[in-house]
């Protein structure tokens, strides 16, 4: 048997709707039987299901308070891999004598190595680039951590792809993806925040800096609401074509958005129309015009 942890005496967090707990702890499913007692589903034991406030159904979801949501975690910005790239060569700043690793990778394992410049760096990792006069592309394979002297950290779990081809008319294909979770206390934005994502990205920048991208998955940054989108375009027409899903912390169901060409839409919350929400596309267009960046 493991430890027990003890992590303080104060009330229990209340059981989820529709659940209570027994008199060890345990939050079980409840079911009313024929007397109108609360019983356990399995097991039949008393439960106490809390404050009428645990069992409350959850609080209505207005079209403002949606597209909050969504201006929010727009503002910080999908997580662009040449933001990642350039924090990840930058811990190399520290290294030295073989720690850690060769060229921008890490190979000294879970173990992990201290620098002279005393820079720790745990954990594998594999960087790979290929730079062409027309073509570029790099990934990033890692499950590492590399703290600084002045204790901020960079902290990579996950696997990045980015991929850019010039064209004849001066403008640039794009192609990426970012998955797994990201944090740079050292950094501002999105990676100073912290993400965890699973989001990829196909597109163009022309010449001039027009835009044309498709995006598909999704991001969460840490301590903000969780966007997820299915190929949502932007550049294509005037707004955004596509459906984007938000879901704040505090609830357990996302709100769908509906983009044709705009940019608004009406917004659905259980499949029931909230109202018309919009989104500011300049918010994501002035990150995603960094991803032509090597």
């Amino acid at each position: 048997m493991g430890p027990v942890i003890v992590v303080g005496c104060a009330d229990p967090v209340p059981c989820a709707p529709g659940y209570g707990r027994l008199a060890d702890g345990a939050c079980v499913a409840v079911q009313v039987a024929d007397g109108g007692d609360e019983t356990a589903a399995a097991g039949g034991g008393a439960v106490d299901t809390g404050t009428a406030d645990s069992a409350s159904p959850a609080a209505p979801w207005t079209a403002a308070e949606i597209e909050a949501a969504i201006g929010e975690t727009l503002a910080v910005g999908p997580p662009t891999p040449p933001a990642l790239r350039a924090a990840w060569i930058g811990v190399f700043d520290g290294a030295g004598d073989g720690c850690p690793g060769s060229g921008y990778d890490f190979t000294r394992g879970v173990d992990g190595c201290v620098s002279p410049a005393g820079w720790c760096y745990t954990g594998p990792a594999d960087y790979d680039e290929v730079a062409g006069s027309t073509a570029q592309r790099w990934t990033l394979e890692a499950d590492s951590t590399a703290l600084r002297p002045d204790g901020t950290r960079l902290v990579a779990g996950g696997e990045v792809y980015w991929a850019r081809q010039a064209r004849d008319d001066g403008g640039v294909e794009l192609r990426g993806s970012l998955v797994g979770t990201f944090e740079d206390s050292a950094s501002t934005g999105w990676l100073g925040q912290g993400v965890s994502a699973q989001w990829s990205y196909t597109g163009s920048i022309d010449a001039d800096g027009g835009l044309d991208v498709t995006l598909d998955g999704g991001w969460t940054p840490h301590g903000a609401p969780s966007i997820r989108v299915v190929s949502l375009q932007i550049g294509a027409c005037a707004g955004l074509t596509g459906t984007l899903h938000v879901r704040r912390d505090t609830e357990a169901r996302w709100a769908t958005l509906l983009l044709d060409c705009a940019p608004c839409g009406d917004a659905l919350l259980d499949g029931a129309p909230v109202g018309e929400v919009c989104v500011d596309d300049a918010l994501l267009r002035a990150h995603l015009v960094r991803l032509g960046t090597l």
